[in-house]
C-alpha cells in the first residue's frame, strides 16, 4: 500500500497494514481510524516544541536501525517483534 504524506509517498507492505488492522480491532476501531489516528499523532508531533518525545527515537532513527538489521527488506512480524523486546530489555 502506498501512502501520501506531505507530498512524499511512503511504501507500506501488506503484513505492517494486516498487524495495523488487527490492533485496531482489539482497540475497537476500524483500520481508517486507526490509521488517521495515527498521522493525527504525527501532526501533533511536528508541530510541537520539537525534539522527539520520551521513550521514543525518532523516525530517522528507527528507519536507520531498521535498515542496519533487514536492509531492504521488512522482516517477518515475530522478527520485529523479537527486535522491538530486544530494545526494550536494553533500555
Amino acid at each position: 500500500m502506498i501512502f501520501k504524506y506531505k507530498g512524499k509517498e511512503m511504501e507500506v507492505p501488506d503484513n505492517f497494514i494486516m498487524m495495523c488492522g488487527q490492533h485496531a480491532e482489539e482497540r475497537g476501531m476500524t483500520l481508517e481510524e486507526y490509521i488517521a489516528e495515527a498521522f493525527t499523532m504525527l501532526n501533533k508531533n511536528e508541530q510541537s516544541c520539537g525534539g522527539t518525545p520520551a521513550g521514543w527515537i525518532s523516525k530517522e532513527e528507527f528507519e536507520r536501525q531498521t535498515h542496519e538489521l533487514y536492509g531492504d527488506s521488512m522482516p517477518d512480524v515475530e522478527v520485529f517483534d523479537k527486535h522491538i523486546e530486544k530494545l526494550k530489555n536494553d533500555e
